[in-house]
């Protein structure tokens, strides 16, 4: 889920980046847990006020909800998609103009 950097209340967003954080690929900073590693969040210098949420972290409803599924075309080949949510078998970048229709709808 993308968020606004602004959105995370001060203390919880100043707990997050305290955590084991870094430049994970060249252009792509990723903060994870410094316990367990799991990923928290990552950023973009294109975009340095927004982060991308992992929403396994989350506890409470979001109030978002998914527009599409991405990356279907390398997905395993035991799972099935139970819903009619559009799928695309690249990522969303691939797909804009796709997803600017499916946001006009909604």
């Amino acid at each position: 889920m993308r968020a606004p950097n602004q959105a995370l209340p001060p203390t919880r967003a100043q707990a997050l980046r305290a955590r084991g954080a870094g430049e994970s690929s060249p252009g792509v900073f990723r903060a994870v847990c410094g316990c367990c590693g799991s990923p928290i969040y990552s950023r973009r210098p294109d975009a340095p006020d927004v982060l991308r949420l992992r929403l396994g972290i989350l506890n409470d409803d979001p109030r978002r909800r998914s527009l599409a599924h991405f990356w279907v075309g390398s997905k395993a080949a035991w799972f099935d998609i139970a819903d009619d949510l559009p799928q695309f078998a690249g990522g969303p970048a691939e797909h804009e103009q796709e997803l600017a229709t499916i946001i006009k709808v909604r």
